[in-house]
């Protein structure tokens, strides 16, 4: 069985403390066989949701807006795990990754359900992806590292991942302690492999 991947890369330039991180994570995933379907989102035209609910009710699971968006919410669907490199802006998301998971909400149902005593919206798939979120924290700040993991649990929630894993890396992190944190993270998405 091949194992599928949609990697979100939400360095905002080539070169940065994020986008130094996609070529050890590719060759982690890709070493256990992964088929990877990489998103550098600084190089991709990619529209913001503008909240009409098309993708809702007159094509569902389909975005009107006719860019890579239609194309990362359809590979979404398809795999495995999502991967999203970010950099950690007051504990959260980066700007562009969180333009892009706005974009995934398509691969919802606009039907709601309870969910550990919460209003969400009920799954329009059968499959979801599990969720595995990678930040860089400029400093050390206990505060943040706890929102970006809370944040990554939430997400995983709203769309219904079976797993979700926050890895937070400083940018003095050197390639081999990248290496190392990948592995042993990437492994807890692929237990059965040696």
């Amino acid at each position: 069985m091949v194992f599928s991947v949609t990697l979100l890369d939400g360095a905002h330039a080539t070169g940065d403390d994020v986008a130094r991180l996609a070529p050890p994570l590719l060759d982690v995933l890709e070493a256990r066989g992964a088929t990877v379907h990489h998103y550098a989102l600084r190089g991709e035209r990619l529209a913001f949701c503008q909240g009409c609910f098309e993708c809702w009710t007159t094509t569902p699971g389909v975005c009107k807006t006719r860019d890579v968006g239609r194309h990362l919410a359809a590979d979404v669907a398809r795999s495995d795990l999502l991967v999203v490199l970010t950099p950690v802006a007051f504990g959260g998301l980066g700007s562009t990754v969180k333009q892009a998971i706005d974009r995934l909400l398509g691969n919802l149902s606009p039907y709601f359900e309870r969910i550990q005593s919460e209003t969400h919206h009920q799954k329009r798939y059968a499959h979801y992806p599990s969720l595995w979120t990678i930040g860089v924290l400029p400093s050390p700040d206990r505060e943040e590292e706890l929102l970006f993991q809370e944040v990554t649990r939430r997400i995983g929630l709203n769309f219904h991942a079976p797993a979700t894993l926050a890895t937070l890396l400083p940018p003095s992190a050197t390639a081999a302690e990248v290496k190392a944190r990948f592995v042993a993270a990437r492994d807890q998405f692929f237990p059965e492999a040696a």
